[in-house]
């Protein structure tokens, strides 16, 4: 009994009292005061010693009125391995102060050693001996200590966060504080404090909580509940990164409402019972915050409180998203501005776990080796939540592989879920979905350089820092930044996810400055640049973004949610210039569909894959004739296989590791081009090949469903498609980081979509063709014979040629115009799905005069007359049609 007694006083502990008790500090006290001094100089009921070692927060109770350091803050020294050898087996911070036996029974600095303090004196405690404990306890490589948490994790509840939690606590030297109560007392309990008050407080014990001995890397998952003061915890800090996690709504809604579901569906009457009352969804559905109805288009708090509870459920989900897409913006902006590098980025449910380990590398910048994410990827196989033995290997497959429980939540789900989430969630899922984990990683790089940003100061750093009584490298400065190199990104040039990390016209006002816009007209758009200049900036055999890009971008980007920047882009697109449509609804609903598992099933069996001892990949024509003389061919290093998707991600992942981490460069590794079409065998009979499911998910290419179930008006249906019986079918290309398929021309205005993934474009307009040293005839005509990458090839082949650049992304369309020149480059694991209707004749006489033979399909706009334009007497053996590569 005295046991069980002292287990529930810890689990009331470990939740938290509410701050809300605690007052702002009255005008006029002394400085002892506000810190909390009694007259003997004492804090709180006990006092901290210098050898009190690894002591950490793990609840709070505000004590009658004084200021915010009266706070009485509960201390113990957790057992901290417990968590490590088995993070499902102690997967919330609740469990983790149980097990230490937090009782205050145990001897001074041994497990379950506990203390109340007030917070000044935790406070000072933590200034006091910031540097003896970097000496003492710090990485033994680098002599460090935890200076800001290294990570956060916000969710939106069943999403798998503790999943990503309990790979966060695999990782060698590193916690993940899983919903611990006392960081959330000042998120979300302690409203009633000073802002500035509330920022420091929570502060300390955020930093408190990282004391842990030879503790690198520290990270938080927060409760559900914290998402709607995100705010709040990225201005604390500011240079933490942070994901927030999402799943498809009815999953969501299905899990947490359990048992209301099941009575919905035995026909009790819908909202009218009070099951599932208590969930996450639910909790507030008496008093629900003051900007919700309006956030969410509703007309009044009423219809939210009398809507019924799964109406609620989903207007609170609704609400959690709107208010992560505001930090998602405000952090982007941020990062943009040189203010702080914790940007974040918005992860779906379907992209875990695998797409964890990169998030740590590249967005929480901490190393990963293989070993490290080869146990991570294992303890994504066990039950995140398995507190019971037996529970044990439950979210695996039979071949050790993560099990997703989604389907099984789909079925069980009422249809008042999914018309609750048609109404408070999907209509702003759209904004939400900018923020690709993709876009992150390019923002940190352009926000905090190459170099990663350090979660930690060294030794010599605090030394100085204390000698010179520069307080910004204190561990509880006032901005609670990182040094301030760390985030003085100088904003070299233009970042490219500056466009896609925000809405509407704010995404094309961050156009780069050389950008002609319709403003200034279309005569000289788009501006052109030295090609051996933007060569000699940015190699195209480095896939990683520099940090000065955009010097050589200067092609317009439109809101494809805007109806008036849609029209807009059409005069381009009349106009055949290229430009790129950014957001476009049904590439960011592929983006969500296209996971790992998905295109298993979609595409089984080997399939046609190029493979290159390189990184480059020259097209050519399998019936082509290789010439000699002037206009030979290289030779062929690329050569056909047949591969299975699975084979092909694996691949790709170990380039993703050799290449982008610098163990290898391109020109040493192999690479691999999957690809897959969905080609109509008769265009005008609509007779559809194999792989169906292309056709199906990127409706923007069919002009037959303009509604494309992205609430895309009947006005963009033939946006894409001008052409349709002069369509050639829907073409995917599965690149690696690195590829780069060599520049030339094709036949046909071409919508370039990107799927998932990056890709760099080089382009440049057929009346360059004479100055782009290519091959007229044989098995790769159309094509530059130049080597791109080798500066004293193209010095001399390209000295004048002029060109521009632009990146893709998840979202984005790339309007190539007919006969103009592109080189694409690979800049990760990406899919990128294009297609072409209709060969207008503009740039046809360029092409003819420098030596081929052209077929248009157009002679105006207005008719669709074919017509072929003859190169002028004694130009060279004109080249085959064009074929699609």
């Amino acid at each position: 009994m005295v046991a069980l007694v002292a287990w529930m006083l810890v689990v009331l502990a470990a939740n938290g009292w509410s701050v809300r008790a605690a007052l702002r500090a009255e005008k006029g006290m002394s400085e002892a005061e506000i810190w909390g001094a009694d007259a003997n100089g004492y804090y709180g009921t006990e006092t901290l010693k210098d050898s009190d070692i690894g002591l950490v927060p793990i609840s709070l109770n505000p004590t009658g009125q004084g200021s915010v350091w009266e706070i009485k803050v509960g201390l113990c020294i957790l057992d901290q391995e417990l968590r490590n050898k088995d993070p499902s087996g102690v997967p919330m911070f609740r469990f983790l102060v149980q097990k230490s036996g937090c009782n205050g029974n145990a001897k001074p600095g041994t497990i379950g050693y506990s203390k109340t303090v007030r917070l000044g004196e935790l406070r000072a405690y933590l200034e006091r001996t910031e540097l003896d404990w970097a000496r003492r306890f710090g990485n033994a490589d680098t002599k460090s200590a935890v200076w800001r948490p290294a990570g956060f994790v916000f969710h939106e509840a069943r999403v798998g966060s503790t999943l990503v939690s309990n790979m966060l606590q695999s990782l060698p030297n590193s916690t993940s504080y899983s919903e611990s109560s006392p960081p959330m007392d000042f998120i979300s309990r302690g409203l009633n404090l000073p802002r500035e008050d509330r920022i420091q407080a929570f502060r300390v014990v955020v930093r408190a909580m990282g004391r842990v001995p030879y503790l690198n890397y520290l990270f938080f998952k927060f409760q559900s509940g914290a998402v709607a003061h995100m705010d709040f915890v990225v201005d604390a800090f500011p240079d933490t990164p942070w994901v927030f996690l999402k799943r498809e709504p009815v999953e969501v809604m299905a899990s947490l409402l359990g048992t209301f579901s099941n009575a919905v569906r035995t026909g009790a009457e819908v909202g009218k019972t009070t099951q599932g009352a208590g969930t996450p969804c639910t909790r507030t559905i008496r008093a629900p915050p003051e900007d919700m109805a309006a956030a969410l288009g509703a007309s009044s708090q009423d219809e939210l409180r009398n809507g019924g509870t799964e109406a609620f459920c989903a207007a609170h989900l609704g609400y959690l998203e709107y208010r992560a897409t505001e930090s998602l913006k405000a952090a982007a902006k941020r990062a943009m501005a040189g203010k702080g590098a914790g940007v974040g980025a918005a992860v779906d449910y379907k992209e875990l776990p695998s797409a964890v380990p990169r998030i740590i590398r590249e967005m929480f910048r901490v190393p990963v080796d293989k070993a490290a994410e080869a146990t991570m990827m294992e303890v994504a196989t066990v039950y995140s939540k398995g507190t019971n033995k037996r529970a044990k290997k439950t979210s695996a497959h039979e071949d050790g592989t993560f099990k997703s429980d989604s389907e099984a939540k789909v079925r069980t789900a009422p249809p008042q879920l999914a018309e609750a989430a048609e109404k408070y969630i999907l209509p702003r899922r759209k904004a939400l979905e900018q923020f690709t984990v993709d876009a992150a990683i390019n923002l940190v790089k352009t926000a905090a350089g190459s170099a990663a940003l350090p979660a930690v100061p060294t030794v010599e750093e605090l030394q100085a820092a204390k000698e010179s009584g520069d307080e910004k490298h204190s561990e509880l400065s006032k901005s609670g930044n990182g040094p301030e190199s760390a985030t003085d990104s100088s904003k070299k040039g233009f970042s490219l996810v500056s466009k896609g990390l925000n809405d509407g016209k704010e995404a094309i006002e961050l156009v780069p400055p050389q950008a002609n816009t319709a403003d200034a007209g279309l005569s000289e758009y788009p501006k052109l640049f030295s090609l051996p200049e933007m060569l000699d900036a940015w190699s195209v055999d480095e896939p990683r973004v520099p940090s000065d890009y955009g010097k050589y971008a200067s092609l317009r980007v439109f809101d494809f949610t805007s109806s008036e920047e849609v029209e807009l882009a059409k005069s381009y697109r009349e106009a055949e210039v290229p430009f790129v449509a950014r957001g476009v609804p049904n590439l960011l609903r592929a983006n969500r569909e296209w996971t790992d598992e998905y295109l298993e099933r979609n595409l089984p069996g080997a399939r046609p894959t190029e493979i290159s001892p390189t990184n480059h990949f020259m097209f050519y024509h399998k019936g082509g004739s290789r010439q000699s003389g002037a206009t030979a061919q290289y030779p062929i290093q690329t050569h056909s296989a047949r591969k299975t998707f699975r084979e092909w991600l694996d691949h790709a992942r170990q380039i993703d590791e050799e290449v982008l981490s610098g163990k290898a460069t391109n020109r040493e590794t192999e690479h691999w081009y999957f690809r897959a079409s969905s080609r109509h065998a008769s265009p005008t009979k609509g007779i559809r090949g194999e792989n169906s499911f292309i056709t199906k998910s990127l409706t923007i290419y069919d002009r037959s469903k303009p509604d494309n179930g992205d609430e895309e008006d009947v006005a963009k249906s033939d946006f894409f498609i001008l052409d349709a019986a002069a369509q050639r079918g829907i073409h995917c290309r599965f690149g690696q980081a690195g590829i780069v398929a060599e520049s030339h021309y094709d036949g046909g205005r071409n919508f370039i979509s990107m799927v998932r993934g990056r890709k760099r474009y080089i382009l440049s307009p057929p009346s360059e063709c004479p100055n782009y040293n290519l091959l007229f005839t044989g098995a790769s005509a159309r094509h530059s014979k130049t080597d791109w990458g080798d500066p004293s090839d193209y010095k001399q082949t390209l000295a004048k040629a002029k060109a521009l650049e632009v990146i893709i992304e998840p979202g984005d369309s790339l309007y190539v115009p007919s006969l103009w020149f592109h080189l694409p480059i690979s800049l990760d694991t990406n899919i990128q799905c294009n297609t072409r209707s209709g060969s207008p004749p503009e740039g046809s006489k360029d092409i003819a005069e420098c030596g081929f033979g052209v077929r248009v399909t157009e002679t105006d706009k207005q008719t669709r007359t074919p017509k072929t334009m003859a190169p002028p007497p004694g130009a060279p053996t004109p080249a085959p049609k064009p074929a699609v590569s």
